[in-house]
């Protein structure tokens, strides 16, 4: 069944100009009669997914990837224009892949032998498409080699999302304290090796350590926005047991103010 698709248009009704950004929902729930539910779109923290449907999977040598890089903070998965982005994939060092395509790719002629892969992107976009998320830098480590079979395998790709609670225009307060929950994906959630998470309140240019608490087997962080600041950027590092690495940072990950 092909997922509905909400779609988000910018400019003056009949501009032939579309935007930009493109949800597809994050799938079936159950509902009952005489009740009323909301769902939420297009609300941050922006930011790549890992699901059965959006991972690397391998099938001999091929090699095939496609995550919804900009998936929003109820995980509708997400597309967006960009104003410019490079994807990169390599083995042992050696580039595979050098593109300015999102994270969508599919790569044959692996080699049959372990070696140690690096999926990576780098995107960009305009506070014209989005106000929140202007740059998203994500990576993957991981080793791999020759499967067998008739079906294609699921690669050790993890993440790790952020979710506080914003307004519509993803905006917090200023000034205040905000619980950010995280959710980890993929093998990470259940063998998780290390976790570290920063944090920025000037675009990106200064960091600093924004330590992680576990409460009954939930992990979050307590931030506490300065009074002037006018966002909030982030910044992770994820590792599960067998040593494969995620990295991201996300710039403009939400406004203050």
């Amino acid at each position: 069944m092909t997922r509905p698709r909400h779609r988000w248009r910018e400019g003056r009704p009949g501009d032939d100009e579309t935007l930009d950004v493109l949800l597809s929902d994050a799938g079936p729930g159950a509902y009952q009669p005489k009740k009323t539910y909301t769902r939420t779109f297009n609300i941050g923290v922006f930011s790549p997914k890992i699901d059965t449907d959006n991972t690397a999977m391998r099938w001999g040598n091929d090699l095939s990837f496609c995550i919804g890089q900009f998936t929003d903070g109820s995980g509708n998965i997400g597309e967006s224009m960009t104003t410019g982005q490079r994807t990169v994939v390599t083995v042992d060092g050696r580039k595979l892949v050098d593109s300015r395509e999102p994270l969508c790719e599919d790569v044959g002629g692996l080699p049959s032998k372990s070696a140690k892969y690096r999926i990576s992107t780098d995107a960009t976009r305009s506070t014209k498409v989005a106000g929140v998320t202007t740059r998203l830098v994500a990576a993957w480590t991981f080793t791999s080699k020759r499967t067998t079979g008739d079906e294609y395998t699921a690669l050790p790709l993890s993440s790790v999302r952020f979710a506080p609670k914003l307004d519509m225009t993803s905006t917090a307060a200023a000034g205040r304290k905000l619980a950010v929950p995280l959710t980890l994906q993929g093998p990470a959630a259940k063998n998780l090796g290390s976790l570290s998470v920063q944090v920025s309140y000037d675009g990106g240019k200064k960091w600093s350590k924004a330590p992680v608490t576990t409460e009954k087997g939930k992990r979050s962080l307590t931030l506490n926005h300065p009074k002037k600041a006018k966002s909030v950027s982030l910044r992770a590092k994820l590792t599960d047991s067998k040593g494969n690495t995620y990295e991201v940072t996300v710039v403009k990950a939400y406004l203050l103010r």
